[in-house]
């Protein structure tokens, strides 16, 4: 009964690694790499550890263009529709990423798509943060500027409810350049309050404002 099941210790590993995962990703990928694959017994646990990895590997700023490390969790997750929304969604994001690190961009925006249609009843907000601006990067390179816009629109909305207020800062300045391209003055004006409305930016965002600021005066100004 116990080799056809979950191994508790496995179990526990996983769970500190997820907990972690957020603000230690180094400690998060020294975990997760300490643990023995051959010890993983289910297609649940292989699935989990699958997508944990997948994570702590993009966290860490560790680039991959092989699908080796996520696969399980995309035959499981997506595949066999098992797991929570959060999976789901997830599994969809880093296979995009991985798509975005082979250069596979229609891909890449397939899988963001899939995602976040798929991201109703998810509690992972951070995660669909991430998969709203990871999708309006490539709406930005197909030159798609309304949904750009619209997608960073979403996102800073969704940040300013989990009060990150730098990953809404950010989101708003993409939304700012994408309204002075589309030459909406109101939009911009409006963006242009909320940007200013921030206090305590740090150096490299006032820098970032003001040129935002300049473009803008470039774009409207006599």
């Amino acid at each position: 009964a116990v080799s056809c099941g979950s191994n508790p210790e496995i179990d526990r590993q996983l769970t500190k690694a997820e907990e972690i995962m957020e603000q230690h990703p180094d400690s998060a990928y020294m975990l997760l790499n300490g643990i023995d694959k051959e010890t993983l017994s289910t297609k649940k646990e292989k699935a989990r550890y699958a997508l944990l990895m997948s994570m702590a590997l993009d966290r860490n700023y560790i680039e991959t263009t092989s699908f080796d490390v996520i696969q399980p969790a995309i035959e499981y997750y997506l595949d066999k529709g098992k797991g929570t929304p959060d999976d789901k969604l997830r599994t969809y994001y880093y296979q995009g990423r991985i798509f975005q690190n082979k250069g596979e961009r229609d891909n890449a925006l397939n899988s963001f798509v899939k995602g976040i249609d798929n991201s109703l009843n998810n509690t992972d907000s951070l995660t669909l943060v991430r998969t709203l601006v990871a999708q309006a990067y490539l709406y930005y390179e197909f030159y798609d500027f309304d949904s750009y816009t619209n997608a960073n629109l979403r996102a800073a909305t969704i940040c300013k409810k989990l009060s990150h207020k730098n990953y809404e800062f950010q989101c708003l300045l993409n939304a700012l350049n994408g309204a002075i391209v589309l030459e909406n003055k109101n939009l911009a004006d409006s963006l242009i309050n909320l940007c200013n409305s921030f206090e305590s930016l740090s150096y490299e965002q006032d820098k970032s404002l003001l040129e935002h600021q300049l473009s803008y005066d470039l774009k409207f100004g006599s």
